[in-house]
């Protein structure tokens, strides 16, 4: 047929769309902190092929941090202000309480391992601490957005 279609050695049959045991190797990978160049060679596929299923299936969770504030401002533990926020008789340092909405200099603290490859926090040593916002990539996850896409995609007018 065609020569972008790979022989997949695992079920000796062609695919051309990820199936499942691959995704599932990626999140391995992932857990693994291995790079998407690793992650691709043991799938035989392009990295940039990894990078884009990572981003497009990657899963939100709010940062959620047991026993300390909500306040995920990129300058919390240095902010130095007080009586920001609606509540009349506050004497907290605004970093004792989530000032997001009130303060004009509120800026959200991003994780710049984000930014960059793998765009996850699956095999961070960090992520217990962390104040952002957390990405994962769960293979389940990818698999059940992928068959969603995949019958929305080919349901049309009768």
């Amino acid at each position: 047929m065609s020569d972008k279609i790979r022989l997949n050695t695992r079920t000796g049959s062609k695919h051309k769309h990820m199936v499942i045991e691959d995704r599932e190797e990626i999140e391995v990978g992932l857990n693994q902190g291995l790079s998407l160049k690793e992650i691709g060679y043991a799938l035989h596929r392009d990295p940039g092929t990894i990078s884009k299923e990572i981003r497009r299936s990657r899963v939100f969770l709010k940062a959620v941090i047991f026993n300390d504030i909500p306040n995920n401002c990129q300058s919390a533990k240095t902010c130095r202000k007080q009586n920001i926020c609606e509540k009349k008789n506050c004497r907290k340092l605004c970093r004792n309480c989530d000032c997001s909405r009130h303060c004009p200099e509120f800026v959200l603290f991003q994780c710049k391992k984000l930014m960059r490859a793998p765009y996850v926090c699956n095999g961070c040593k960090d992520k217990r601490r962390c104040p952002a916002d957390r990405y994962y990539y769960r293979a389940l996850t990818a698999q059940k957005r992928y068959k969603e896409t995949l019958v929305s995609s080919r349901q049309g007018i009768n």
